[in-house]
This record gives C-alpha cells, structure tokens and sequence, in this order.
C-alpha cells in the first residue's frame, strides 16, 4: 500500500518529501510524527494546529496536529521546504487542570464527564463504558502536576 498524508482534512500526500515519515510511539508519553514537506512553486505551506492523518491503506499509522514547522527556501529556487512536528491528541488533555471526585461509577461515565466539561470544546467526542470505579479522585499538587487514584 501507498502511504496518505491528509493535512486540514485535504490530502497532501504529493507535498512529503520521500523516506522523510518518522512516527515514534512510546508508552506513557505522546506519539510525535515528524515528516518534511516539499513544494517546487514555494506557495504550499501547512500551519500549526492544523489535522494530520498518515496512514498506510485503511491503517492509521498517527493522528494529530501539527505542534511545530521549520521552514526554508532551497537557495537560488521557489522550493519551499517544511520540517513539520506534530504530535497525538493527548496534547489536548495537557490544557486542562481537574479536580474531581467519582464514586462508584463506570470509567466510560467518567471519561464522558470529562469530555463534556473539559474536552468537548477541544473537538474530543465520544466514549465507550468499562469497569465501574469504586473511587476515582483527579487532583493536583501544588507545583500543578497532577496526581490520580482509583478503586476498580
């Protein structure tokens, strides 16, 4: 299969510039795709925040957003070259600060709750139900790093 690169909901795929794709996926940590772009008429140019998809056929090998770019022009021509970050959606949860307490309630309820008051503004949607916490407590220190607890 071909590789797909969709930028802003539009596809791009002829602007990377070849073997350039580097996704790094690590436990507990945000998933970081770093790719190049190319234009030869030096007008295309993808912006932070915007949507990027790559994926291999129907696989989704990263989604997120662009978190930074780096441009140049290749001296003595219009070829605009882009070194673009981005990183997964869980960013999105990094804007927010929550302090709430659950009792006996099913994860996906919680999980719900959250995209509703903080998420959903964000353009998170959706949530499946799981096990049922007996507790579940969100709460900060006071350097502001969270710290979490739960009962199943």
């Amino acid at each position: 299969m071909a590789l797909t690169f969709t930028i802003a909901g539009v596809d791009k795929t002829t602007y990377i510039a070849a073997q350039t794709l580097n996704v790094t996926s690590v436990l507990n940590a945000r998933d970081v795709c770093r790719f190049t772009t190319q234009d030869e008429t030096g007008v295309y140019k993808p912006s932070v925040g915007q949507a990027v998809i790559v994926a291999d056929g129907d696989t989704r090998l990263f989604a997120g957003t662009i978190d930074s770019i780096t441009e140049r022009l290749v001296p003595a021509t219009d070829i605009l070259i882009g070194d673009c970050q981005c990183v997964d959606p869980n960013q999105l949860c990094d804007r927010h600060l929550v302090a709430d307490i659950y009792e006996s309630t099913l994860a996906g309820d919680i999980v719900a709750d959250l995209i509703v008051d903080y998420l959903a503004a964000e353009g998170v949607l959706g949530t499946r139900t799981g096990a049922t916490f007996t507790r579940a407590t969100t709460a900060y220190k006071q350097d502001g790093t969270a710290v979490g607890s739960g009962e199943a």
